[in-house]
């Protein structure tokens, strides 16, 4: 059996990171929800000045969504900018 090192939990995150992000995207989920380092949750859409450099960390709780609607019910807000 393979011996575990410490970061095989990263590692495994990031794989489900990797597939969660081809199935969501391949799915439509365009919207990214964020938390910030002071534990909002925000959402960022497709042209929004943050879209582009936030990644998902499904680790973290961090999560996609299909429509805007669906991140304010979840009570996520939309990014400033």
């Amino acid at each position: 059996m393979p011996r575990l090192q410490e970061n095989s939990t990263v590692k495994r995150a990031s794989l489900q990171e990797r597939l969660a992000f081809f199935i969501q995207k391949q799915a439509g989920c365009l919207i990214k929800g964020n938390i910030s380092r002071s534990g909002e949750r925000i959402y960022h859409v497709p042209g929004g000045s943050y879209y582009d450099a936030t990644v998902i960390n499904l680790a973290a709780g961090e999560r996609w969504f299909f429509s805007e609607a669906e991140a304010r019910t979840a009570g996520w807000r939309r990014s400033k900018r």
